[in-house]
């Protein structure tokens, strides 16, 4: 900006700082418990951090017993004092009523209210007082359609409440008028994810519609009755869907002529400048101005972690100083074409505000408006409704359950150390340093993370060309099918059989016919790979790691190949089948990095005259005999491990997806391996993963699979047989009846999304999934009633259509197992989905259920299922909850969502799983960040995507020489 520029911003912002001054003291004055909440937080982080989750708890807590728990773990006794000094010293039941009491006020500091009729009593005082307002009905995401309605009628009752309340408000020209005429007074803010709860952004034109329904009726009311509709912006991951929403909405013959609908767009996103050209170009050419109402941003945390968490790039600008220029930008830029749009400057930083003032007396025909949150930078919004400015309050109305998580952001961001109001009001300080340009430091660099692995992100389906690539791949295997998949062993010998494989969400598509070996063709590979394993041991490290290397590239290349098979073969959503391949490529470039580091000997010690190394050297043939639920992942991790280590592998895949096992060996055999090294023997498992445990020649089985089959193994190898040279060694990866505990103080809104991911995620078709959820009594109605609805939510259908959660089962085979076993269990069900019957018809299709069961040691509380089948139980404490979820004979993954800091920690110390999950769902391992595997009867070995993994395929030499040569030692003279 020019120096004529930026002396009228620190004239005009000087200004308002000094005009609303008295009013910041006045509201301090009045706000004591606020003020010292925003004191405690500028001198403890710790502390701020507990006092924020304690904040965030406290509306689940009915009870006294339940309050002064949670308050004395969150709290050391010297923070206690420090928190209550001034409130004297009370007996505990009014500690508990003064805290909630103080708290509450807190909160209702920014709601103004928790119903229609609270909130307008609110809002009509500011109206007489010469504030506008807008709006919005706290609730962001909803669970299910159920809710989605309640939230679409709340919009539209207080529409008519509305419409009702101004009857008696007096006429405010400033409120009401612009330069171009009249304007509503009745402003309202929407959210689109509180109005569809299945949003995918794979299922984009599904999701679009489903939206714009909803959307629909609200615009319809708002052109009738005169009503200004705001379009709220969220995260990141649907900011492309809701512009889109929102444009094509505009252009339908009923609203394209209608001006007062708005949209927000967020400056902390890096995308932000192009979408506000895009909405500029949509202005023009729709010939009508909307509103955009820019504003920093309010998910900042969130959108860094999550995408630090998928490996996707981060959408947010990572310094405050970037945000608050780009928001600057964005000013510029509005200015600018303000012939095309109204702006609504959302900000409570005075130099923002001063930069859209100076920005309009270049540009006096802009139309503009400021917008505060209610019970935020007061003053400001005093400052500017005395100079004349159109001044609107955004007033959150709901009740205190949500509330308190909007209580808890802005609570975040006004004790940020870099929050504007923090410095101007807690702070003070000078008006120089507050208004100064945003500059960023001199040795700022942008984040990078350089480390030689990092998991390979998962598509995000909110881009347009990953939903195009994912959408052609599936139509060009429609095309190939039935792919042939042949014999691949040396053995000239003719298949044995050869195996159909239907689609088990259509079953009358073949998707593949895949020629099978024979146990006399497969004892021929064991002998070939035998013969080979010298050769193969000998290979260079470098060269055997960079082979595995080239795999992970193929697989990348081919990634959407992959994902769109399993689709087919084992019925897999985009959202599961894309995990997959990502983890294939993570166990890929894992293991090529750890055996890098394996391969180089380890000197044992550092002792003068001697020297000592430890080696790890291959074993010899390795079996391994997969699975079909992760028909890519798990076994690229089990084959790759002991492949690249120098073992030579036979692979036995899972009957079910042979065709993805087939496929593989194809890219294995592109990156470099030689045929020699491997084996590819897919057959039936009773015949070909027999004689492979059988055979003395293979030193290692390593089996993802059933208890059943994982006990014989481990029974049948035990003993030496004839001509077996070594011990053969079992790496046994079985079943789980996983649970996860449900606290009283549980995060619903969390629990209830991560449950049904757990337990419905792949029809429940994995060993990690949650099929036991135990529940604290007195949050069980709460929690079931909020779980059904978002169940019966779920789209059910054949899973090559984006917007199904969930399909069918993999096979017959395991449909009729479930229904045998669940017609004994009619008496318990509490729950079931219903199914589309001609989806019924055809599909191997189990509906998700729910069964409370009277004791943890029945059936459905015991027996693994493999399906959307969920048992649950009650209890009345967390340790009889730990109790139960131990009392099983698997030990895979266990989950709790509880926000009580005690049960945490006991939970973590006393839950016999081998991977614990707190407050995030119990499936979805990634490789390197969660080492996946189980304890008790769920596996024997050590943890997959961990380096200790390979240890497994190698067994370890140490070589000592003497170096001491008549008398001396080589080191002396170095």
């Amino acid at each position: 900006m020019s120096q004529e520029f930026e002396k009228e911003v620190f004239k005009i912002g000087s200004e308002l700082l000094k005009e609303s001054a008295k009013q910041n003291q006045l509201f301090f004055k009045k706000n004591w418990w606020y003020q010292k909440i925003l004191s405690l937080t500028m001198q403890r982080q710790s502390l701020k951090t507990n006092l924020f989750r304690f904040i965030d708890v406290l509306p689940n807590l009915s009870t006294d017993e339940q309050f002064l728990s949670h308050w004395n773990e969150y709290f050391k006794e010297d923070e206690l004092r420090f928190i209550t000094s001034g409130l004297g010293s009370l007996a505990p039941s009014l500690l508990v009523k003064t805290i909630r009491s103080q708290i509450t006020q807190v909160a209702r500091m920014f709601i103004t209210g928790s119903n229609p009729e609270e909130s307008l009593k609110v809002i009509s005082k500011n109206w007489e007082r010469g504030f506008a307002f807008s709006l919005d009905i706290l609730g962001e995401e909803t669970l299910s359609e159920k809710e989605a309605e309640v939230y679409f009628q709340a919009y539209l009752s207080a529409m008519e409440q509305l419409k009702q309340a101004q009857k008696n408000w007096p006429y405010q020209k400033a409120l009401q008028t612009d330069a171009e005429g009249e304007i509503p007074s009745l402003n309202l803010s929407v959210k689109a994810s509180a109005l569809f709860s299945q949003v995918k952004v794979e299922a984009w034109d599904y999701s679009k519609e489903q939206i714009k329904k909803r959307f629909r009726p609200l615009f319809q009311k708002a052109v009738k009755e005169f009503f200004f509709i705001n379009m709220d912006m969220e995260y990141y991951h649907h900011k492309d869907l809701y512009m889109e929403i929102f444009k094509e909405l505009l252009m339908e013959e009923e609203f394209k002529n209608y001006p007062h609908f708005g949209i927000v767009v967020q400056a902390y996103l890096r995308e932000s400048l192009e979408d506000l050209q895009g909405l500029i170009d949509f202005c023009k050419k729709r010939k009508q101005k909307i509103t955009i109402r820019l504003v920093k941003g309010a998910y900042w945390d969130s959108e860094f972690l999550m995408s630090q968490q998928k490996n996707w790039p981060i959408p947010v600008w990572t310094k405050k100083e970037e945000t608050d220029l780009n928001f600057e930008k964005a000013l510029a830029l509005l200015f600018k074409e303000s012939k095309h749009v109204k702006i609504a400057v959302g900000s409570h930083n005075t130099r923002s505000v001063a930069c859209a003032l100076a920005h309009h007396k270049n540009y006096p025909e802009a139309q503009l408006e400021f917008q505060f949150l209610y019970g935020m930078a007061e003053g400001l919004a005093q400052a500017l409704k005395q100079r004349g400015c159109l001044t609107r309050l955004y007033c959150a109305m709901g009740e205190l359950i949500p509330g308190m998580s909007y209580l808890v952001r802005r609570l975040l961001e006004n004790s940020a150390n870099q929050s504007f109001i923090l410095n101007s009001l807690m702070k003070k300080e000078s008006p120089e340093k507050l208004l100064a340009p945003p500059a960023l430091p001199a040795d700022f660099q942008q984040d990078s993370k350089k480390e030689s692995f990092s998991n390979f992100p998962a598509p995000d389906f909110s881009k347009k060309q990953n939903r195009e690539l994912f959408q052609k791949a599936l139509v060009g295997w429609e095309k190939q099918f039935p792919v042939q998949a042949p014999l691949l062993v040396k053995s000239p010998a003719s298949p044995s059989s050869f195996f159909s494989r239907e689609n088990p969400n259509q079953k009358q598509q073949i998707i593949s016919k895949t020629a099978f070996v024979n146990r006399e063709q497969a004892l021929k590979a064991v002998g070939d790979c035998h013969e080979f394993f010298p050769k193969w041991r000998a290979v260079s490290s470098s060269k055997r790691v960079a082979y595995l290397k080239k795999t992970a590239e193929l697989l990348k290349d081919s990634f959407f190949h992959f994902a769109s098979l399993q689709v087919y073969e084992v019925g897999k959503t985009w959202e599961e089948a894309s995990a997959d391949v990502a983890e294939a490529i993570d166990f890929c470039s894992f293991y090529a990095d750890s055996y890098e580091r394996l391969s180089v000997p380890q000197l044992t010690d550092k002792v003068a005259g001697e020297e000592s190394f430890l080696r790890q050297e291959p074993i010899g043939c390795v079996a391994v005999i997969a699975p079909w639920n992760f028909p890519l992942a798990i076994l690229t991790g089990m084959l790759t491990a002991p492949l690249v280590c120098g073992n030579t592998v036979l692979i036995k895949p899972a009957e079910q997806s042979s065709l993805t096992a087939y496929e593989l060996v194809k890219v294995l055999l592109k990156a470099g391996f030689p045929p020699e090294s491997f084996a590819f023997l897919p057959g039936k498992g009773e015949e070909i993963g027999k004689a492979l445990v059988e055979e003395p020649r293979v030193s290692i089985i390593s089996f993802t699979g059933s208890l059943e089959v994982g006990q014989g193994i481990f029974n049948k190898i035990s003993s030496l047989s004839k001509g077996q040279g070594n011990f053969k060694k079992a790496i046994l990866e079985m079943g789980g009846k996983n649970a996860i505990v449900i606290d009283s103080s549980a995060d619903l809104d969390l629990a209830v999304k991560g449950v049904i991911e757990s337990a419905f995620g792949f029809q429940g078709q994995k060993c990690s999934a949650c099929s036991r959820v135990i529940i604290l009594e007195d949050i069980y109605k709460k929690f079931i009633s909020r779980w059904i609805p978002a169940i019966e939510s779920l789209v059910i259908g054949e899973t090559k259509n984006p917007e199904s959660s969930l399909g069918a089962l993999v096979d017959e085979a395991s449909a009729k197992r479930i229904k045998n076993f669940l017609q004994n269990q009619k008496e318990s069900l509490i729950y079931s989905s219903p199914i589309e019957k001609e989806f019924a018809n055809q599909a191997h299709v189990i509906a998700p259920s729910l069964y409370l069961s009277e004791s943890p040691h029945s059936d459905l509380m015991q027996e693994e299922l493999f399906a959307p089948v969920v048992s649950c139980y009650k209890v009345k404490t967390m340790e009889q909850a730990i109790e139960i979820l131990n009392e099983s004979k698997f030990g895979l993954t266990a989950g709790l969502y509880s926000r009580h800091p005690g049960h945490i920690e006991l939970f973590k110390s006393q839950s016999e799983a081998g991977n614990v999950y707190i407050n995030r769902n119990c499936t979805g391992a990634v490789v390197k960040r969660h080492p996946f595997g189980g304890r008790k009867r769920s596996g024997l070995g050590s943890k997959a995507g961990q380096a200790d993994y390979l240890k497994q395929f190698l067994q370890a030499k140490v070589v000592t020489e003497n170096q001491m040569r008549r008398g001396f030692s080589p080191e002396l003279f170095e």
